[in-house]
């Protein structure tokens, strides 16, 4: 059961930095990544910012996403055993 733990882990964490920005511009008071882009997004003249800030965004998401696969198949060898016969 550990692999599918690690799956689910991997699907929530992809679903938590596509909502960060949402909760963060919500939540404006406590600052933040979603409150810097919502600003930056008010001036049309800043939109290189908030495509920079949304660029780090994906390469963050998508490295966390890569550690955790790796953390997996070091952990968990005969979860990829059974998705390669597949």
């Amino acid at each position: 059961k550990l692999d599918r733990a690690f799956e689910v882990t991997r699907q929530v964490a992809g679903m938590g930095w596509m909502m960060v920005t949402l909760v963060e511009g919500i939540v404006r008071s406590d600052g933040g990544v979603g409150a810097v882009l919502i600003s930056k997004n008010k001036m049309l003249d800043k939109l290189p910012e908030v495509f920079a800030i949304l660029i780090i965004i994906v390469i963050v998401g998508i490295l966390q996403d890569k550690a955790i696969r790796g953390l997996m198949k070091v952990m968990c060898p005969w979860a990829t055993l059974s998705l390669e016969r597949k």
